[in-house]
């Protein structure tokens, strides 16, 4: 069991490393049978797997940015991170096409780290229907209801 205290840390400096978009080093945290999921059904598997998830989303987002808000160690191995991603849609999304518009928005990673402090697991929770509101990716109808609280006939 590696110190919650050292899990901590190794978390704010894997982000900030990922918000660099360095890459190389980000790969060295994490354990060669890593695996990724997120409440979006996105799914990345190996350092590979999920340098190649990166990008996708360093191509979408210029400027992309992710920055820790707080990390909440759970034991076991375990911290919580509560992030904020940031980036300007200039690229290609996922069949969406450039939008120009900011995107802005908190996040939650689960991780789990090995005995030797390598990550083996993340699971991301992200409200991507916010992400796809702010990208104007929604009906129209869909996003006026959603700003009025998500109540039809508010």
């Amino acid at each position: 069991m590696v110190d919650t205290g050292q899990l901590e840390q190794k978390a704010r400096d894997s982000f900030r490393i990922f918000s660099e978009g360095n890459t190389d080093e980000f790969s060295q945290y994490l354990a060669d049978d890593f695996t990724y999921r997120s409440t979006s059904g996105e799914e990345a598997h190996g350092p590979d797997g999920f340098i190649q998830f990166y990008r996708t989303y360093d191509e979408a987002f210029s400027n992309m940015s992710v920055t820790v808000e707080e990390v909440f160690p759970t034991g076991n191995n375990k911290v919580a991170v509560l992030y904020r991603q940031r980036g300007t849609h200039s690229g290609n999304f996922y069949g969406l096409e450039p939008s120009n518009n900011d995107m802005n928005v908190l996040g939650c990673n689960i991780i789990t780290f090995d005995d030797n402090g390598k990550m083996v697991d993340a699971y991301d929770i992200i409200d991507t229907l916010e992400v796809l509101k702010q990208l104007d990716a929604l009906p129209g109808e869909v996003t006026e209801q959603l700003t009025l609280g998500g109540r039809p006939g508010a």
